[in-house]
């Protein structure tokens, strides 16, 4: 079906681009797999921490898979929901 619409579409003039594969950095996966672990070890999903958070659980699942570059703001957030401390080093 998306080849026959792509083909109409070509036919018209109207160009659509390719989806690109995104790399996600390693120490943005590396976050991610430790928001994940701690919030499955305390016994939240998803959902919760969203609602603590005032966010919808989408944006939980983007931080969680590394497609979101979070902010400090937000990651200070997180760890109080989770009764943590955010440490940031340097090395």
């Amino acid at each position: 079906m998306y080849e026959c619409i792509h083909e109409q579409l070509k036919r018209q003039g109207i160009r659509i681009r390719e989806s690109q594969e995104v790399e996600i950095p390693a120490e943005r996966m590396k976050l991610a797999q430790q928001i994940r672990d701690i919030r499955v070890k305390l016994g939240y999903t998803q959902k919760d921490i969203a609602k603590k958070l005032g966010v919808i659980q989408q944006y939980i699942s983007k931080i969680e898979s590394g497609h979101e570059n979070v902010s400090i703001d937000t990651l200070t957030r997180i760890a109080n929901v989770f009764d943590k401390k955010l440490v940031i080093k340097l090395s």
